[in-house]
């Protein structure tokens, strides 16, 4: 048996995702004088957030 799939097909249809990318500093603790840098990814598939992750640096 052969399969033939038509032109301009496909067997999954997927929506554009973007990814945003937002790195800080947060301001310095009276208490503790290290400072941390926080990054945060999000995924975004048709228009809505879906999905994102925290990365702490200290």
């Amino acid at each position: 048996m052969q399969y033939v799939r038509s032109a301009g097909t496909s067997k999954v249809a997927s929506a554009p995702s973007r990814y945003y990318l937002t790195i800080g500093t947060p301001k310095a603790n009276s208490k503790s004088d290290q400072r941390s840098t926080i990054a945060v990814v999000a995924k975004e598939l048709g228009g809505r957030i879906i999905d994102y992750c925290v990365y702490h640096r200290r």
